[in-house]
């Protein structure tokens, strides 16, 4: 059981780890309409991770970065849209749609 001060401080590393996931998503959104090439700026980033199935289904995972936070997006061969997760503190996700990062990890990895 923590006591008034201990709770204080934990309630106060929470806010303070709060962040918008709505206002990261279209950060994001900007920084990929505004990169020179999808390409090196996945190359970029620490880790694309897929799977596939034997009918052609696909699941992608980008890492982003981790630690703190730790920021991925999942995409899904069978939904039009992926989803962003930032988990620092209270973890939170957003569903996120870029069909130019999607396309791109497609042809990197040779997705359906």
């Amino acid at each position: 059981m923590l006591n008034k001060k201990e709770k204080m401080k934990l309630d106060l590393t929470l806010q303070s780890h709060e962040i918008d996931i709505a206002a990261y998503a279209d950060g994001l959104r900007k920084e990929l309409n505004e990169a020179e090439c999808l390409y090196d700026w996945i190359g970029n980033q620490l880790e694309l991770t897929t799977w596939r199935t034997d009918n052609g289904l696909w699941k992608a995972e980008l890492l982003i970065t981790y630690g703190g936070p730790t920021v991925t997006i999942a995409l899904d061969s069978r939904y039009t849209f992926g989803t962003l997760r930032h988990s620092w503190g209270v973890p939170k996700e957003i569903e996120f749609e870029h069909s130019g990062l999607t396309d791109a990890i497609c042809e990197i990895r040779g997705l359906g």
